[in-house]
């Protein structure tokens, strides 16, 4: 999921987090768009319905790119 600002993408993080549900915040992948930012990595399953909060508390998502194997479950882990 793609943001304009971190603040909306902080925002739905939390709210996400809040629901049980899992996501990541990242720096934008290359392959959904060419310049920086910040995205939320969710998964596929769960986009849908991480869709609705976002709608229901009004953080407005500037796009959805389905990108496979960007959760990488040993990401930051250093030993």
């Amino acid at each position: 999921m793609l943001f304009s600002s971190h603040t909306d993408a902080m925002q739905l993080y939390e709210l996400v987090r809040g629901e049980g549900l899992g996501a990541r915040i990242s720096t934008t992948p290359r392959q959904a768009r060419s310049c920086c930012g910040v995205a939320l990595l969710v998964d596929c399953d769960e986009a849908c319905q991480i869709e609705g909060i976002a709608h229901d508390n009004g953080v407005p998502i500037e796009n959805i790119v389905p990108l496979p194997n960007q959760i990488n479950p040993n990401r930051d882990v250093y030993c």
